[in-house]
């Protein structure tokens, strides 16, 4: 009889330890794929940027095509860039959460947010007063560069 309470309570111990383990292997991989976009979305800013530094009379989204990536570079789908004024809009367009603090932490920028209502909402210092491209869309992570 104790031996069917020990193997009980080896088998509740062992399926705990297991759905832990389960758990961080979840959080990891969120962890992960948020690391990867931020990092995907710093490297579209910076070749948008220097696209509009390199053409100062261009207004609208820059083709793909035009900018200069890394050859290792996979842009992921929802990632675009609009140019105004001088100015480079990057922004990735799907509400992701964990990817605005994970932007700022690597930055420390002010200009990195959301959009509500044409504006930037920075994680640092709250509702800015820059105002963005109607093509960025409510709620999307933005990058002002």
């Amino acid at each position: 009889m104790y031996f069917h309470w020990i193997v009980l309570t080896f088998l509740v111990i062992s399926a705990g330890i297991l759905s832990h383990v389960q758990y961080q292997d979840v959080v990891t991989s969120e962890q992960a794929s948020i690391d990867a976009l931020s990092r995907s979305l710093l490297v579209y800013r910076s070749a948008a940027a220097e696209y509009a530094r390199l053409n100062p009379a261009f207004t609208g989204t820059p083709n793909d095509a035009a900018l200069s990536f890394p050859a290792w570079y996979h842009k992921p789908a929802g990632l675009h860039a609009s140019i105004l004024g001088g100015a480079t809009y990057t922004y990735y367009s799907t509400p992701t959460p964990g990817l605005a603090a994970a932007l700022l932490e690597r930055t420390e920028s002010v200009s990195i947010g959301v959009s509500k209502a044409g504006v930037l909402v920075s994680l640092k210092a709250g509702t800015t007063n820059i105002s963005l491209p109607a093509v960025v869309p409510e709620g999307a992570i933005v990058v002002v560069n």
